[in-house]
């Protein structure tokens, strides 16, 4: 089974309600749910342990990817609707928008030397 899961603080709040000796009940009971999926005899802590379960289960759903350095860990690169990397669309839209400027550098002089003739303004 597992070897570690979330306790919530709600779940302490439960345990704080009961007296000791089903607080330690509860406790065990969660753990062995948890670690050995033993589910209690006792039917006031089954229907404790009932009522928090969804949490349990879903902290197992939850497991796997989860890298706490914030790092990608996917060796795959994501790609747009084109297939290319979304690094590779980025650098393409930057070509374009170069192009045009350069573009626009060489047509804005040649408007300026066709404006003078010999020299002088027209």
């Amino acid at each position: 089974m597992r070897d570690k899961f979330l306790f919530f603080k709600n779940f302490k709040a439960v345990a704080d309600k009961l007296p000791d000796d089903l607080r330690l009940k509860f406790y065990d009971a969660m753990t062995a749910y948890v670690f050995d999926g033993v589910e209690s005899d006792d039917p006031v802590i089954a229907a404790l342990v009932g009522a928090i379960k969804p949490s349990l289960d879903k902290v197992d759903n939850r497991g796997g990817n989860h890298n706490p350095t914030g790092q990608n860990q996917y060796s795959e690169v994501k790609t747009g609707q084109s297939g290319q990397s979304f690094q590779e669309t980025r650098n393409k839209k930057q070509e374009v928008c170069k192009k045009k400027n350069d573009k626009k550098k060489k047509g804005s002089n040649a408007v300026q030397s066709d404006s003078y003739e010999g020299g002088t303004p027209l």
